[in-house]
């Protein structure tokens, strides 16, 4: 029998009996897949609070403990429900630990823009937030960035003052700068700091 293009052809059906194996694969298969997401997790449960799965050596457990029941006498996995993935476990709060005080010792502000008052305006910003100012005046020559100057036994403070205060981006020690004017910690302000 010839069959001609675009022709309908009959549709030919399994038997009922490979129909009924199908069926039958694609349950055992949803099963397994179930029972092994089951296990998986049970085992994440088990590391993350501290029980090993794999030490059966010990004898005896200590009073605190609760013994891990062996596979043979564990319960259907279908018994109970699966544990929560985001669920932490319990741990004690970690320890308090005071903060380093970092001594303050006053600064001096620099104006090196042409902004008037700068120096005076960014003085008080820095009074707020709690730092003693010794002196405020003016730079000449070019600065390009705002920097913090500190002398010796003062870096930490120099870079408490930069993490306070953004604008700030070059911290550098004095020693370096014989000729800048005043003493300890010197800001020098560009216009960018305003």
């Amino acid at each position: 029998m010839n069959i001609l293009p675009g022709a309908h052809r009959p549709s030919i059906k399994p038997p009922w009996r490979l129909r009924v194996v199908g069926a039958v694969i694609a349950v055992v298969l949803v099963a397994s897949s179930v029972a092994l997401l089951i296990a998986v997790r049970g085992q994440q449960a088990d590391k993350s609070s501290g029980v090993s799965a794999t030490s059966n050596s010990r004898t005896a457990p200590s009073p605190t403990e609760t013994p891990t029941p062996s596979p043979a006498s564990s319960p259907p996995a279908t018994s109970s429900p699966a544990p929560s993935p985001t669920a932490a476990p319990q741990s004690e709060p970690p320890p308090v630990v005071k903060p380093r005080l970092i001594q303050r010792p006053a600064l001096t502000v620099l104006n090196n823009s042409t902004i008037t008052g700068l120096a005076a305006d960014s003085a008080a910003r820095l009074r707020a937030a709690g730092w003693e100012i010794a002196a405020i005046g003016g730079l000449s020559g070019r600065y390009k960035n705002n920097t913090v100057y500190y002398g010796p036994g003062q870096h930490e403070a120099a870079y408490e003052l930069m993490r306070q205060f953004p604008a700030i981006t070059v911290v550098e020690p004095r020693s370096r700068y014989p000729r800048l004017p005043g003493e300890g910690l010197t800001l020098v302000v560009t216009r960018t700091f305003a």
